[in-house]
């Protein structure tokens, strides 16, 4: 059996893989594990393999070209569904397509009987090109696939496999349904088995079952429970702990799980099978406030790998599951104005042996920090707060902006209960939405009178501290995202949906015309430019957009760009608040962020309404802490 890991250069920081390969050689211990390959070059894989008179096994961990590409913020446009291996004369992962590497793979002395991809996008070309190259069957992931479910695949493929004459079907089977109570967290991805022969016809003639490499199985062991009085807990479980830093309140307030990484993995052998009652304890120190989380969990053969802070464990009444999460009750986490040091401490025990204990420093960021990364930005909602107490005045005051534009002394903020669907042009059927919108903008314009200023220093990289709307109305300034969020929580206030757009350097709000066009956005089908359905399903380039729906990455932006062509999706640059800008000229000035049909500087948007069916609420800012910055500040 060949392991080969393959994150090259700086792919090589975003994951660490020594777990994989223990998970592999422990649960497929029937074929040896010759040797395990780190980062090698094209050459030296395919030198590896001719080498060798059989290798019936080949296991690839690493990174394939199109997340490579996500991650390194580039990519080789000739390469198509390849991976990683080596780099090039300047030190950067160089990537090979997919055709090349399945002739690699193919090219020992013998044909591999099974050639497994823990990567994505490895379904549509690696596996299947593979066996076309003369591999006997091959798995990958088509897409996405979440690293801990896909660790706990293999754990349960490579086990069933082995410990049941070498079967290919049963243990693909096997290991599906081994992972299907976490249909939640993999909607979206699929997972693919290629074979050379039928696995659901038998031949005419089938030939004499045998394993792979003529591996004689050994007989089953007797399943055998560790006793804490005979065997060294340190020889049965390992432990990968990766704590976040820096946390973030918006992370936690949203049940995010504490820590990136609390992994154990089971790696006794036979006859030892499982460990019963381990002991978890992560605490969270604020100050003079501990926050604990405890868990107790057992492992086994028949399920060697638990990752409490992805995935966590099977739901039960006394632990639901879902990550590492603790109560923020503390006044001091919902009031920190600066960044400050605190700890994690994590404690493992296993009745009185000790599987790991640590105390981990750690940043917690000030409240309203938010950080552009790819995982902060989908809490972006957050900052949306439209029970501020200033969008309660700022609507107050549009209201005679909305009667002088409505010439009607009963018009009110009504939402999309004005839109008038006796009328077949979307321009006067959406006339009384547009108004109320309209007036929120005038009384910005007229009465607040708000200016630009850069964002307040946060010595975090990629992060930015967000003012609240009662900051922005009191100090009269604001930066890009600051003015979206206001306009939004105005919007979210009076129940007409809006948006938040993110370029990679720029931030504007939106707004849906209609429930109607929402809800067609809120379906599957893309949309072209004209309004028609296409036979494309929406293509998503990361998980976030199944566990995470209001967000629409890059993908989808030429659908975005039909909605905001046909009017149903209404963008405004308001930036413009603080030059006095009309509301029409700032809607225009909007829609050109979308006149070209690919647009690089596009980023994502962000969805509220749909953030808000899925709890992602409002940050609870404690009051007496924004009193005391007020006061700070000299603004009350």
């Amino acid at each position: 059996m060949l392991i080969a890991v393959v994150a090259p250069g700086k792919l090589g920081d975003e994951y660490e893989f020594n777990g994989e390969v223990q998970l592999v050689k422990s649960t497929l211990s029937e074929i040896p594990c010759a040797d395990v390959l780190r980062d090698p070059t094209q050459s030296e894989l395919q030198n590896s393999l001719s080498k060798k008179n059989n290798t019936p096994v080949i296991h690839i961990a690493g990174v394939d070209a199109h997340q490579g590409a996500s991650l390194l913020g580039h990519g080789d446009e000739t390469v198509v569904d390849g991976l990683f291996l080596g780099v090039n004369e300047h030190g950067k992962p160089r990537a090979v397509n997919a055709e090349d590497v399945a002739t690699i793979l193919a090219s020992g002395q013998s044909k591999p009987v099974l050639v497994c991809f823990n990567m994505w996008d490895s379904g549509a070309r690696l596996a299947p090109l593979t066996v076309a190259k003369g591999a006997n069957s091959a798995i990958g992931f088509e897409h996405t696939i979440d690293d801990s479910v896909a660790e706990m695949f293999f754990a349960a493929f490579y086990r069933v496999w082995g410990e049941n004459g070498f079967d290919l079907l049963n243990a693909f089977q096997e290991a599906f349904n081994a992972i299907s109570s976490y249909g939640d967290v993999i909607r979206g991805s699929s997972i693919v088995l290629c074979s050379a022969q039928s696995l659901v016809k038998p031949p005419a003639h089938p030939p004499t079952a045998q394993p792979p490499s003529a591996v004689t199985l050994p007989q089953q062991p007797e399943q055998v429970e560790a006793d804490p009085k005979e065997h060294k807990i340190h020889n049965l479980v390992e432990v990968e702990v990766l704590p976040i830093d820096p946390l973030n309140y918006s992370l936690l307030h949203n049940r995010r799980s504490l820590m990136l990484k609390l992994a154990l993995r089971y790696v006794g052998k036979p006859p030892v099978n499982k460990v019963r009652g381990i002991e978890v304890t992560v605490q969270l120190n604020v100050g003079s406030d501990s926050f604990p989380y405890r868990t107790r969990l057992n492992l086994s053969r028949l399920g060697p790998t638990v990752d409490l802070a992805n995935i966590g464990l099977e739901a039960q009444p006394d632990h639901p599951r879902g990550g590492i999460h603790v109560p923020l009750t503390s006044t001091l986490a919902r009031s920190v104005d600066e960044a400050v040091q605190t700890s994690v401490f994590v404690d493992i025990t296993w009745h009185d042996q000790v599987i790991y204990r640590h105390t981990h420093t750690v940043r917690l960021a000030p409240v309203d920090e938010w950080r552009f990364t790819d995982e902060d930005i989908i809490w972006l909602p957050s900052f949306v707060q439209p029970r501020d107490p200033a969008v309660q005045t700022i609507i107050a005051s549009a209201q005679r902006y909305l009667m002088c534009l409505t010439d009607f002394t009963g018009a009110g903020f009504d939402g999309y209960q004005s839109y008038d669907v006796t009328s077949d042009h979307l321009d006067e059927a959406a006339k009384g939405i547009n108004l109320q919108v309209r007036a929120i903008w005038a009384a910005l314009i007229q009465e607040y009178r708000l200016h630009y200023i850069n964002p307040p220093p946060s010595y975090s990289e990629n992060a930015q501290r967000l003012r609240t709307p009662q900051q922005i109305v009191q100090q009269g300034r604001g930066t890009c995202i600051d003015l979206a969020l206001l306009l939004a929580s105005c919007l979210e206030w009076i129940e007409v949906y809006p948006v938040i757009f993110m370029l990679q350097d720029h931030a504007f709000p939106g707004y849906w015309r209609s429930e109607q066009a929402y809800q067609k956005f809120r379906q599957m089908d893309v949309l072209d430019g004209d309004g028609h359905a296409s036979e494309i399903l929406r293509r998503t380039s990361t998980s976030r957009s199944t566990e995470f729906p209001w967000f629409s990455d890059r993908s989808v932006y030429e659908e975005l760009r039909g909605y905001v062509q046909r009017g149903e999706l209404v963008p405004l640059e308001t930036v413009r608040l603080t030059s006095g800008t009309s509301f029409a000229e700032s809607i225009s000035e909007a829609v050109g962020y979308f006149d070209v049909k690919r647009n690089r500087n596009f980023h994502s948007m962000v969805d509220i309404p749909l953030a808000r069916e899925k709890q992602v609420t409002p940050l609870p800012l404690c009051n007496d802490a924004l009193t005391a910055r007020n006061l700070k500040e000299g603004m009350i």
